[in-house]
């Protein structure tokens, strides 16, 4: 009777969540960012719209899978533990050399003022250490999302949202912008009882939204490694 009983309540999440699914009107990610840190006034909007015509979702004149859609509201609304050492490696990342010499030069002129250098020695060995990605999982435990936290931006405002109209309704996603790749999210306001973790979302906006989105480039997974490389450099510069 129990094991009945369960396969009913299942089957009714199921047909209540198809039902809301096919109600989706339209989809509005959102991207603004503002910064007053420069004497220039910077400010950035972009704002991608998915409507639904018939039975199929649309942008940019093009048509999305509708499992993509179904996914993604799935996805939003489903808290995984996944924020990990594995997850980002099953990404299989990719450090350019370059972008690490970029991050090394940084802080050379800080270096000298300390009076401390960085010998070519150094360098070829911190090129290695981080392409073959040392310490990134002491590294990815120490930027996962806390529960009991909240975090903002320091130089500027940024919003990043996903809005979700149907049937005269609606639902709001809010992501963070302290940590790379947009987690922890929430439903509704940022409060903390309103926080998800789920970076398998991330993988559903890459394959949504449009390349050259600004939107789009936050949910990248490449990007928590600029994070990666500072905190390896700089706590390679505390031996010296």
């Amino acid at each position: 009777m129990k094991k009945q009983l369960a396969i009913i309540i299942i089957f009714q999440f199921q047909f209540l969540l198809g039902q809301n699914l096919e109600k989706f009107d339209s989809i509005v990610f959102r991207y603004n960012y503002s910064s007053s840190a420069s004497r220039k006034h910077i400010y950035e909007t972009e704002i991608t719209k998915i409507i639904r015509i018939d039975d199929s979702y649309n942008i940019s004149n093009k048509n999305i899978d509708s499992s993509l859609i179904t996914n993604l509201w799935t996805e939003l609304n489903t808290k995984r533990d996944n924020f990990t050492y594995d997850y980002f490696l099953s990404k299989k990342l990719n450090v350019k050399k370059s972008k690490i010499k970029k991050h090394i030069n940084f802080y050379n002129p800080i270096l000298t003022i300390k009076n401390k250098k960085i010998t070519q020695k150094i360098k070829n060995q911190l090129i290695i250490d981080i392409k073959n990605l040392k310490s990134f999982s002491e590294f990815i435990a120490h930027e996962k999302p806390k529960k009991e936290s909240l975090y903002g931006s320091v130089d500027g405002s940024k919003n990043i949202s996903i809005h979700f109209f149907y049937n005269g309704k609606s639902s709001l996603f809010q992501f963070e912008t302290f940590h790379n790749c947009g987690q922890p999210f929430y439903l509704g306001e940022k409060l903390i009882e309103n926080k998800t973790v789920n970076l398998d979302v991330n993988q559903l906006i890459l394959d949504i939204i449009p390349n050259k989105s600004k939107f789009r480039k936050e949910f990248s997974y490449n990007n928590i490694l600029d994070k990666y490389i500072n905190w390896y450099i700089l706590k390679e510069f505390e031996k010296i």
